[in-house]
């Protein structure tokens, strides 16, 4: 609500698997101290048959390079900020779906130039899309971040309006040679 940003930390979390998920025990099992994009669920009522409210229920490493037919961009049609706009070099973190009525995107970004972590909203369905998509890459990528004026639902008064892996966001197409 401060324009607060954090510097990473690791942080340990108990987790549980359910038993019939072996592939998934046995890739965290292989995977010990490498970084691995985890999918998990938080139960609200501890389930019986697991000993934590987390649950992973699924894993993959992540990619270090773009598959063939990604895009390279992607920019939303209408960006929910217009106090300032800017781009920073770094990745998406996390990314989840919050609400009910209304519901927005709400993540953390890391800034690699500066080394902070910074929160976030997406309120453009087809960004946050992509988005998904990104966390499968372990590359870093720019990001057009907008700074909005009202938040109303949102929890983040940064909104992601590009996702770019070639330039950073914001810079203009150049212009085909005319003959």
């Amino acid at each position: 609500m401060k324009d607060e940003c954090y510097v990473p930390a690791k942080q340990k979390i108990e987790f549980s698997v359910r038993p019939e998920n072996a592939d998934v025990v046995n890739f965290l099992s292989k995977s010990l101290n490498q970084e691995i994009l985890v999918q998990y669920r938080i139960h609200r009522l501890e389930p019986l048959a697991l000993s934590s409210d987390y649950e992973v229920i699924g894993v993959q490493v992540q990619e270090k390079s773009l598959p063939k037919g990604l895009p390279d961009k992607i920019v939303s049609k209408t960006k929910s900020g217009g106090k300032r706009n800017f781009s920073v070099t770094g990745r998406i973190l996390s990314l989840e779906y919050k609400g009910t009525m209304v519901g927005t995107w709400e993540g953390l970004y890391l800034d690699e130039t500066r080394n902070k972590v910074h929160p976030f909203s997406v309120t453009d369905e087809e960004i946050a899309t992509f988005a998904t998509t990104t966390l499968k890459y372990g590359i870093r990528y720019y990001l057009g971040v907008s700074v909005a004026y009202v938040t109303g639902w949102r929890d983040s008064h940064y909104d992601i309006y590009e996702i770019n892996f070639k330039a950073p966001a914001g810079a203009l197409e150049p212009a085909g040679k005319t003959q």
